[in-house]
């Protein structure tokens, strides 16, 4: 998996230079050990690259550029004019679940991947630019600011929007997926735990006068390489940019005042000295209770979220209705064999991990397991919860709705006729949901679940010591 991309700020405890992970809500100063936050007021996160090109270099990789294409650069004969444009790209993260069907072949699979593009937010100006190679080595950003960057170049407006950027997000992570299945009667895309931001990218504009008249040409603001040109003088104007600061805050227990735990993307945070879980909501944290399923282990015991939801679905056009697991037993491939010893008449329940993992496949195995053998387990509440192995949450509860639709496809298993009809039109109604943690025994370089008798790598879910 390729490493995130380093945010470079200053911290507001110590003032020391600090770096975070792009797209973290929380983390903490290697200075000072504050934990700190970031804050939009709800809005997308913007970074910036700042241009690293003087007027030295840029007049240096002009004459390099004439020198090294003669044949189409030679007539040029003076720069008139210099000056940085900011073009907008969005930056996509998440995991990606590609799921067909094709019952002539009897197969129905489900590609799992983690997965970062770029695409340009502004197609209007530059288009030729339309996606960044990025590298983590290489590109170090910076909080945007509406302010300070109005006044070093020309910020291009953003013309795509966030729903248009998540429907062109689908498209191109379905392209590759889709080579696997070209005629798969049932064939669907998800974005599961997808975080979307903006990402300002530095060029630099040369106008130029020569023979043949005025001539734009645009370069790399990071490596000074020639990416493009036009005919003419071109001038960029900017768009009517709302102001936009990124906040950085501390991020403490408003119980006890201690620092809570940073870990970059979580949503939810647990409070190691009061034994507290808190959600961040806009600025605000707002208090939850910790419900988890009683250990059945002797040993240590690790806590992982899961979103649970109580789900009814429904399949118009072959009939299915499932309400109940004996419903899901008669329909589920080996489902009256898993399912042989659970009450039929209990409502169905699926389990989502509530975690964006570096590895996007195992987050699926492990939702179907325990959501393909229904078992019946017990739950207790807690206002305090005094263990400290307990995982933060970092999928939000919608991203986890979104999930049941491939986690329900596999889970039923099938690719017959009958089962490929049912996947083109099921549709899915949540009954109740609620946020759970479940149990798992440590065993060194594996954690158990007693409850399936499932064992799985903790590294398989980029599980690190609490």
């Amino acid at each position: 998996m390729r490493n995130p991309l380093l945010v470079s700020t200053k911290c507001r405890e110590c003032g020391a230079p600090i770096r975070y992970p792009e797209g973290a809500y929380t983390f903490r100063c290697g200075f000072c050990s504050s934990a700190l936050r970031t804050s939009t007021e709800g809005r997308e996160l913007k970074y910036i690259i700042p241009v690293r090109l003087s007027r030295k270099d840029v007049l240096l990789s002009v004459k390099r550029l004439i020198t090294t294409n003669r044949n189409e650069y030679g007539g040029l004969k003076k720069v008139r004019h210099i000056r940085n444009i900011y073009k907008p790209f969005w930056y996509f993260k998440g995991m990606v679940y590609s799921a067909w069907a094709e019952a002539g072949k009897n197969k129905a699979e489900l590609l799992s991947k983690l997965w970062f593009h770029t695409f340009q937010a502004n197609t209007e100006h530059i288009p030729w630019l339309f996606s960044l190679g990025i590298s983590s080595e290489v590109l170090t950003l910076e909080p945007y600011d509406s302010d300070r960057f109005r006044e070093e170049g020309t910020v291009l407006p953003v013309t795509l929007n966030r729903e248009e950027a998540e429907e062109q997000a689908l498209l191109i992570a379905g392209r590759s997926a889709r080579i696997a299945a070209p005629n798969a009667p049932y064939f669907r895309n998800f974005l599961i735990g997808e975080r979307f931001f903006l990402l300002y990218y530095p060029l630099v504009q040369v106008v130029c006068s020569g023979e043949a008249g005025l001539q734009t040409l645009y370069f790399d603001g990071v490596t000074a390489k020639c990416v493009g040109g036009e005919e003419g003088g071109n001038a960029l104007t900017a768009g009517q940019e709302e102001n936009y600061h990124i906040k950085f805050l501390v991020h403490r227990c408003k119980n006890c005042g201690h620092d809570l735990q940073s870990a970059d993307f979580d949503l939810f945070y647990y409070c190691r000295h009061c034994f507290r879980l808190w959600e961040l909501k806009g600025d605000d944290y707002i208090s939850r209770k910790v419900r988890i399923i009683e250990p059945s282990g002797k040993g240590k015991t690790f806590y992982i979220p899961f979103w649970r939801f109580a789900v009814e679905i429904d399949s118009p056009g072959t009939g299915n209705h499932f309400a109940t697991v004996g419903d899901l037993s008669r329909f589920m491939k080996m489902g009256r064999h898993l399912l042989r010893n659970e009450n039929p008449d209990r409502p169905l329940k699926f389990y989502i991990p509530a975690v964006v993992a570096r590895n996007a496949r195992a987050v699926m195995k492990l939702a179907t397991r325990l959501s393909m053998f229904q078992k019946d387990v017990p739950l207790s509440g807690f206002s305090e919860f005094p263990y400290e192995n307990i995982l933060n949450v970092s999928l939000p509860e919608q991203e986890a709705v979104e999930m049941l639709e491939p986690l329900v496809f596999s889970v039923i298993g099938r690719a017959d006729p009958q089962a490929v009809s049912f996947y083109k039109d099921f549709q899915i109604k949540t009954i109740a949901r609620e946020l759970i943690w479940y149990p798992f025994e440590d065993k060194g370089a594996m954690l158990a679940d007693h409850y399936h008798d499932y064992y799985f790598p903790r590294k398989s879910l980029d599980i690190r010591a609490f």
